[in-house]
């Protein structure tokens, strides 16, 4: 009863620890739900519409989900009850074949006993009468037969009925296991759609976060195209306050010409200070003019330097695409290898395949003599160690393998630090060159001022314009073609992300042959259990016979022939156990080697899964960047439109002031020829003193007229 009692308790045993990895493998999911629930729960008040919709439909979808794994949590555990109500069934028909194994061998007592009085009395009668055996010893010898022929059968029936609950015992493991392969597998599909809403709502939230930035930006604009506004009509607000102080000077002059002498002197004095003014005028236009120089030298240097910063960003570009097709190329290898190491898989199942086959062969050249099973038992013995050796050399080839793949792989992080490293110098540069763009906004600003002062320069501003044209020309273009490569970049990702869901599709169907493998393997240790106890039962069977052999000395040919043909069958299953557990433990062994090739292949798509997230994540910022640039070369195509119309007015003011100098000049050299003719009739001392003042003057006046001012700037 103990021994009967004992595969039940294994199997009860077996079935908790079973109950219990699925509680703690379900357990670390629950917690991932609900880290994620609070963050669902707990919006940001700044979201958008868009947003909040999108969040609410994930959460009904994430709440959907839920009740699906409740359900199916549910299912698994209705099914473990099931399975806990037949191993209960299977213990109770354990018990009763104890009890009729028990019942047989008082029956085989009470047979024995009978024996003994028949030899006793077939003893006695001998004595009496020695013509031969009694009636009554041979009806008790006729009745012993028929009650060992009775137990026997009785023997027979239990050992059917053990092996038909045997078989509905595995039928009903393998339904259980199959169910519960597919509601794990459902239940992995639940997770997956879980994290992918995840991960949506998570792009979602940096997608709001982008946005927030960009209007951010653009305030920041305004602002400051709101400030330059405001300091140009300050510039504009002084230049009439100039213009009102020249024409109240020129009133002032006019009332001062009315005096004639005192107002005489005052015109030569104010003709000394225009003079000295005029001076000072083109002292202040030669500096003007050399800061001009300077600036255009500057922004030559600039410019070259820009275009030495886009060129190594290009190279640096061609050195990231090179690098990524090296990647794919290792991740082709590590493909190659993946395969290789499938195929090793395959030819190991073709090894205990015929494994299987031989010790088919085995089992039915075991009923043959003697010597020819120790012949037959020394070649599957030598078969064995072949086979050993071959799978000895099935699992070098794989260690190889996976030294491969371990090169291979570090081969691939060297190329991902080093376009890491490529990455870090292309922001680098991106900065320097974001410097640079600041720098010429400071010397554009510069320019500007310069050019308010200098009325004079429009033909250089209208070039200078027309060359921040054609720049801003070739940044759009430039633009244009960083977003060309960021599609390039996104289509290279789409290929990424195909890539990595075949290798999850694959790594999901080794993941369900080794579920499927798990569970023959499970089935055989439970075949091998009940084999061993069979081989216990048949041991003790064995010494029960040898006992009655001993007895009944008048049946000895008979039991002598069922004790050689149990024995055989004894050795039989000993060698079949003794292969089978030789089996087994090389099938554990492949198993373990596969369980840590699966184990690297999932790493590895974790990592390829990484990688293109990456990727992915620089082609947006990329494409960011190429989208503020064009917004900044928009910017910068109105700001030159709101310059050239400065310009424009600049222009007209210009004129104007130079058409108010004009008519000041031939006011005030009417003035002089009236206080020279007044002077000659005087006297001819103050006439010629006046006819020298007047060539001054009419000098002084010819270097102020349009003329002589272009004359001297061309000379200069």
């Amino acid at each position: 009863m103990m021994r009967a009692s004992t595969p039940a308790a294994a199997e009860d045993n077996r079935h908790r620890q079973g109950r219990t990895a699925e509680k703690s493998a379900a357990a670390p999911p629950a917690r991932l739900y609900s880290a994620k629930d609070a963050a669902a729960r707990s919006p940001s008040p700044s979201r958008l519409g868009r947003g909040a919709n999108d969040n609410g439909s994930m959460a009904t979808e994430l709440a959907r989900v839920r009740r699906e794994r409740d359900d199916l949590r549910a299912v698994l555990d209705r099914f473990e009850r099931h399975m806990a109500d037949i191993q209960a069934n299977v213990r109770g028909h354990a018990i009763e074949r104890a009890n009729l194994q028990r019942a047989l061998e008082d029956s085989k007592a009470e047979l024995a006993r009978a024996r003994r009085e028949l030899l006793a009395s077939a003893g006695a009668s001998a004595a009496a009468s020695a013509s031969g055996p009694s009636l009554a010893a041979q009806a008790a010898q006729k009745r012993a037969e028929t009650d060992r022929d009775d137990a026997l059968a009785e023997l027979q029936r239990t050992a059917s009925e053990r092996d038909s609950l045997r078989e509905r015992l595995q039928a009903a493991a393998e339904t259980a296991s199959g169910d519960r392969a597919r509601l794990e597998q459902r239940l992995e599909e639940l997770m997956a759609a879980a994290r992918k809403a995840a991960a949506e709502r998570d792009d979602m939230a940096t997608r709001a976060a982008a946005f927030r930035q960009r209007c951010a930006d653009a305030e920041e604009q305004l602002k400051m195209a709101q400030r330059c506004l405001a300091e140009r009509s300050e510039a504009a607000a002084e230049a009439n306050a100039a213009q009102e102080a020249a024409a109240a000077a020129a009133d002032a002059a006019q009332r001062q010409c009315r005096q004639l002498q005192a107002e005489a002197t005052e015109a030569r004095e104010a003709a000394n200070e225009l003079d000295d003014q005029c001076g000072r005028a083109q002292r202040e236009l030669r500096a003007a003019r050399e800061e001009r120089e300077e600036m255009r030298r500057s922004i030559a240097s600039l410019q070259n330097e820009k275009a030495a910063a886009e060129s190594s960003a290009k190279d640096r570009s061609d050195r990231i695409r090179s690098l990524e097709a090296e990647a794919r190329a290792a991740a082709a290898e590590a493909a190659e290898a993946r395969a290789e190491a499938a195929e090793a898989g395959q030819a190991c199942e073709r090894t205990r395949n015929q494994a299987a086959a031989r010790e088919a062969e085995l089992r039915q050249a075991a009923t043959d003599a003697a010597a020819a099973e120790r012949r037959r038992t020394e070649a599957a013995a030598s078969d064995a160690a072949r086979m050993r050796e071959d799978l000895s050399a099935a699992a070098r080839e794989i260690r190889a393998l996976r030294g491969e793949l371990q090169a291979a792989r570090e081969e691939r992080e060297e190329l991902l630090a080093r376009l890491a490293q490529e990455s870090r110098r292309t922001e680098e540069a991106t900065e320097a060159g974001a410097e640079l763009r600041e720098r010429c906004r400071a010397i554009s600003a510069e320019a500007e001022r310069n050019r308010a002062e200098a009325a004079t320069e429009n033909g250089a501003l209208r070039q200078h314009l027309a060359a921040r044209d054609a720049e801003l020309a070739r940044a759009r273009e430039r633009a244009n073609n960083g977003e060309a490569e960021a599609q390039e970049a996104r289509r290279s990702a789409a290929d990424l992300a195909a890539k990595v869901d075949t290798l999850e599709r694959s790594l999901r169907e080794a993941q369900d042959s080794a579920r499927r493998q798990h569970g023959e393997l499970q089935a055989a240790f439970a075949d091998l259990a009940a084999l061993r106890d069979l081989c216990a039962q048949l041991e003790a069977d064995k010494e029960r016979l040898e006992a009655d052999k001993d007895q009944l000395e008048a049946e000895r040919g008979e039991l002598e022939s069922e004790r050689e043909q149990l024995a055989g069958q004894l050795s039989e299953i000993s060698d079949t156990s003794g292969r089978t557990e030789a089996a087994l433990a090389d099938e554990r062994e492949a198993r373990l080697g596969l369980a840590g090739a699966l184990a690297e292949c999932r790493d590895e798509a974790a990592r390829c899964r990484a990688a293109a997230q990456e990727a992915e994540s620089d082609a947006e910022r990329e494409r960011e960047r190429a989208d503020a640039a064009e917004a900044r070369a928009d910017a910068g195509a109105r700001e030159t439109g709101r310059l050239r119309s400065r310009c424009a007015e600049l222009e007209a003011e210009s004129e104007r002031l130079a058409r108010l100098l004009c008519a000041e000049r031939f006011e005030r050299e009417r003035l002089a020829a009236r206080i020279g003719a007044a002077a000659r009739a005087a006297s001819p001392a103050r006439f010629s003193a006046s006819g020298q003042q007047q060539q001054r003057s009419g000098g002084s006046s010819r270097a102020q007229s349009p003329m002589g001012r272009r004359y001297e700037d061309e000379d200069f």
